[in-house]
């Protein structure tokens, strides 16, 4: 949603870094190698999933894209992590001042 986005915007930097490395995993994760429902853990700390050709329920739009550092699947969304905290706005203190996994 345009909300959304404006919050991101101007989102404190500790936030969307966290937001950023929730869409990274280590290793080389290819999808063709991905059989059935295969958990990872982001190098934010948070748990991903991946079910088909979806991850933690975006679909993956693109996949298996080679790069110099890895490997890029694109997604139809953001992934946010879960802080725990129900319907939280990404503005909200309550959310920002979260421990770290």
């Amino acid at each position: 949603s345009l909300e959304a986005r404006m919050q991101l915007a101007f989102a404190p930097a500790e936030l969307l870094i966290d937001v950023a490395e929730h869409h990274l995993v280590r290793g080389h994760v290819l999808l063709d190698g991905v059989a059935g429902v295969c958990s990872f853990t982001s190098v934010q700390g948070a748990p991903l999933s991946i079910d088909g050709g979806r991850v933690s329920g975006a679909a993956i739009v693109r996949a298996d894209l080679a790069c110099t550092n890895g490997v890029l699947h694109a997604i139809d969304g953001v992934l946010c992590p879960d802080y725990g905290v129900a319907n939280a706005s990404l503005a909200d203190d309550s959310v920002l001042g979260r421990p770290r996994v």
